[in-house]
């Protein structure tokens, strides 16, 4: 998929970040409408940006993404809602980061809302069995930096913690929070 650092460095990522994140997670979604399987689309706080001021950010705020990824995220977002599919936005996916905390010494000191992927596995699993589902959650976990996320849940104390500089607008505190938890 296209990420945020991929949006950044290459010269056909407009068209390319689209046509992944907007058009086919949407297409995804049309198929499994069709064959009545629920479909579930992983997305971002990157749709968040400046203008949305500073978080915790609920599913009832209106996304205005600053940077590429996010505006290609927010398109499939609303593809897959269009297609009655289903949107889980999260802050960061621990699980995930921990590898890329081991090739890095700088950590961001923005505040975001960390969730193992199991939480997410949960949600799902839990909404395919009792048919509860929302068409659009932030799954979230504990509010805080990425460095404390480093520090307390990797134990890594040899890390420089300053500001992460990838040169996308975002506020401060990028964090999700749900009006269903």
């Amino acid at each position: 998929g296209w990420n945020n650092r991929r949006c950044l460095g290459s010269p056909d990522a407009e068209t390319e970040a689209y046509e992944v994140n907007g058009k086919a997670a949407g297409k995804m979604a049309e198929l499994c409408r069709e064959m009545e399987i629920p479909f579930y689309h992983i997305s971002t706080e990157y749709v968040f940006g400046s203008e949305n001021g500073v978080g915790p950010f609920s599913e009832e705020v209106t996304p205005l993404p600053d940077s590429l990824y996010g505006q290609t995220k927010l398109c499939g977002d609303k593809a897959v809602l269009a297609a009655q599919g289903y949107v889980l936005r999260v802050s960061l996916l621990a699980d995930l980061f921990r590898h890329e905390v081991a090739a890095t010494n700088i950590i961001s000191s923005k505040l975001r809302a960390s969730v193992a992927c199991e939480r997410v596995i949960e949600y799902v699993t839990r909404g395919l069995a009792d048919g509860k589902r929302v068409p659009l959650l932030h799954i979230c976990g504990e509010r805080r930096s990425i460095a404390e996320f480093v520090r307390d849940e990797l134990g890594r104390t040899d890390v420089r913690f300053e500001p992460l500089i990838d040169n996308v607008p975002r506020p401060h505190d990028s964090s999700l929070c749900s009006i269903y938890s």
